[in-house]
C-alpha cells in the first residue's frame, strides 16, 4: 500500500472524496452487493477480484469497474483504498481477513462468517490486532418488514411477545439438487442452518435479544448432498419461546416465484400478532384492529443497499456497528450450537457452553 494509505484504526474522512474499495468474490452474491454500492453514493468500487478473471471482467464491464484482478494482494498492491468486500464462499474468509487486516484496511465480510468457532473468533481477533473494523455484511435485519416489526414491538403496540415462528420452504434438494448459482453448497456438509439460518438467527437477535437455550434436530431428505436440507430449531428466552423451520427439499405451498419474501414469519404477543406471508405484507393483527403494511419487490435488494450504507457510516465515524465481527460471532455461536445440540441430542446453553464449539 503506499504511504497515503488510511492508518489501521482511524476513522475514514472523506474530505469530499468518495471511499474506495476492492470487492473480491464476482459470483452469486456480488450482483446484490455491487448493485447496493451503485446506489452508496459516498462509495466508489475501484477494483474486483476473482480467481476466475472471466467473472471479475463480466462484473466490472456491467458496473463500470475499471480494474479486475486474479488476487486480493495484486488489488491491494495496485490501489489505494479504505475498505475490502469479501463476497467468496465462507472457507476462503480467514485468508482474506488477514489479508485485508494486513493492509491496514477496514473489512466487510459477507455471511455465514466461517466454517467453525474457532475460525470466527480467529477473524475477529486479527482484526482487533490490526485495528481495523470487520463488519458482517447481514442484511436480513435490514430488510424493511423486519425493520417494522422492530418498531412495532419496541412501541409496545401488540404487548410483550410470548412466541415467534419462522419457516423457509424451497424446491432445491428434491427431486434432483438445482443449486445453479452455488453448486459448491451441494458438498457443504453443515448446510441449511449454517446458510439461512444464519439469517434467523441474526433476525430474532434484533427482534429480541439474546437467547438462553436452544434445541435443534436435522434431516436429509436428499441423497445428493453432503449436508443437512431440513432442519427445526427451539430457540428459548426467558419469557418466549421462538421456532426456525427450514427445508429446501419441499414443495411450497405458494408460487416461489412470486415470493417477495425470503421466509414467513409469525409473531405472538399479549395484545396481538404480527404476520409476514411470501408476498411481502405484513399483517398485524390486535382485538381491536387488523392493519396490513405493504412492501415492495425491491424490498430485499434495498436492504443491501441498507447493511452497506450502515457499515460505511461505521467506518466513517468510527462508530461501533452492531453487525461488528465481534457481535456477530454471537449470531454464529447459535449456528454451531444449533448443530452440537442436533449431534448430541441435547439442549444447548447459549454462553455456558461455548467451549465445546472449539
Amino acid at each position: 500500500m503506499s504511504s497515503d494509505q488510511v492508518s489501521a484504526g482511524q476513522p475514514v474522512r472523506s474530505n469530499g472524496r468518495r471511499l474506495r474499495g476492492i470487492l473480491v468474490g464476482c459470483g452469486y452474491i456480488s450482483t446484490q452487493q455491487l448493485g447496493a454500492w451503485a446506489q452508496i453514493s459516498e462509495v466508489e468500487i475501484v477494483a474486483l477480484v476473482d480467481f476466475d478473471e472471466n467473472k471479475a471482467r463480466h462484473q466490472a464491464e456491467r458496473y463500470e469497474i475499471a480494474a479486475t484482478y486474479a488476487s486480493l494482494g495484486e488489488a491491494l498492491d495496485a490501489h489505494d483504498v479504505d475498505f475490502v468486500d469479501i463476497a467468496t464462499p465462507p472457507q476462503t474468509h480467514v485468508d482474506l481477513v488477514r489479508s485485508s487486516a494486513e493492509a491496514g484496511v477496514h473489512i466487510l465480510c459477507q455471511k455465514p462468517f466461517a466454517p467453525s468457532m474457532k475460525d470466527v473468533d480467529e477473524m475477529v481477533e486479527i482484526a482487533d490486532r490490526a485495528g481495523v473494523r470487520l463488519v458482517a455484511n447481514e442484511n436480513m435485519r435490514f430488510q424493511a418488514w423486519f425493520l417494522k416489526m422492530k418498531q412495532l414491538l419496541d412501541s409496545g403496540e401488540i404487548g410483550r411477545p410470548f412466541y415467534a415462528h419462522w419457516t423457509d420452504r424451497s424446491r432445491w434438494t428434491l427431486p434432483t439438487v438445482t443449486f445453479i448459482d452455488q453448486p459448491y453448497f451441494a458438498t457443504m456438509k453443515q448446510l441449511v442452518i449454517y446458510e439461512m439460518g444464519i439469517h434467523f438467527f441474526d433476525t430474532i437477535r434484533y427482534l429480541f435479544g439474546e437467547p438462553l437455550r436452544l434445541a435443534a434436530t436435522v434431516g436429509n431428505a436428499s441423497r445428493e448432498i453432503a449436508g443437512e436440507d431440513n432442519a427445526v430449531v427451539l430457540v428459548s428466552y426467558e419469557n418466549l419461546v421462538a421456532i426456525m423451520d427450514i427445508s429446501w427439499a419441499s414443495i411450497p405451498t405458494y408460487p416461489k416465484a412470486d415470493a417477495v419474501s425470503w421466509a414467513v414469519m409469525t409473531i405472538e404477543a399479549e395484545g396481538g400478532t404480527m404476520h409476514l406471508s411470501a408476498d411481502g405484507r405484513l399483517r398485524v393483527i390486535t382485538d381491536e384492529s387488523d392493519t396490513v403494511f405493504e412492501f415492495g419487490p425491491d424490498t430485499i435488494d434495498q436492504s443491501f443497499v441498507g447493511m452497506q450504507r450502515r457499515f460505511v457510516e461505521c467506518i466513517s465515524s468510527d462508530s461501533d456497528c452492531e453487525m461488528s465481527g465481534r457481535e456477530y460471532a454471537r449470531s454464529m455461536e447459535l449456528v454451531f450450537g444449533s448443530y452440537a445440540s442436533a449431534e448430541r441430542h441435547e439442549v444447548y446453553r447459549v454462553g455456558e457452553d461455548r467451549n465445546i464449539l472449539a
